[in-house]
């Protein structure tokens, strides 16, 4: 990954690294367990689950925006990295949330709203996957509803076929956490 730079508010040139597209919602400046990617014109960041290697960059000093996670990773995050509540934005399982989407990170109102809905990713406790509904409008260059799925660490069962925010739902864009697809990885059945 490259580098960016950026003028902060005293007009010095700050260094960042430039977010891989895997990280980043399309359409969006919504990042997804990218918080060591931590652009200024990113204002929105979803974290899966409380696993380093979800986490990295994101630690008690963290100002970047808001956070949105499920109930029992906000309470990981406040428990064991001392971060603000203020940052984060626990959501509910299974019910769509409007989440603000703004056109820059210094947009005191938000452009249009993305229903994002968090599905259990039968992973570790408090793990999730999102699901972002795009309707058909101009400011997402869409004519048709978009579905798009980031998984995070998920585990396959076939309940999750039946979980109440995919039935009837096609996945338009899908972002698979594919860290042990590897054959060389083998885990015993759970």
């Amino acid at each position: 990954g490259g580098y960016k730079k950026s003028n902060n508010s005293s007009g010095n040139h700050t260094k960042f690294k430039v977010c891989p597209y895997w990280k980043k919602v399309e359409g969006t400046n919504y990042i997804v367990d990218g918080f060591q990617y931590q652009d200024p014109a990113v204002s929105t960041y979803f974290l899966s689950h409380f696993h380093s290697d979800h986490y990295i960059g994101l630690t008690k000093s963290f100002t970047g925006g808001l956070i949105y996670c499920s109930e029992v990773t906000a309470r990981l995050i406040v428990h064991c990295l001392r971060l603000s509540s203020h940052y984060i934005k626990p959501l509910p399982f299974n019910t769509p949330t409007l989440i603000p989407l703004y056109s820059s990170s210094s947009s005191s109102s938000p452009s249009s709203f993305v229903p994002v809905t968090l599905i259990p990713a039968n992973h570790c406790p408090g793990s999730s996957m999102f699901l972002f509904s795009f309707p058909p409008t101009p400011s997402f260059r869409l004519q048709t509803h978009s579905n798009h799925l980031h998984t995070g660490d998920f585990r396959y069962c076939p309940s999750l076929l039946s979980s109440p925010p995919l039935l009837h739902c096609p996945i338009h864009t899908l972002y698979l956490d594919t860290t042990f697809c590897s054959p060389q990885y083998s885990f015993p059945p759970q």
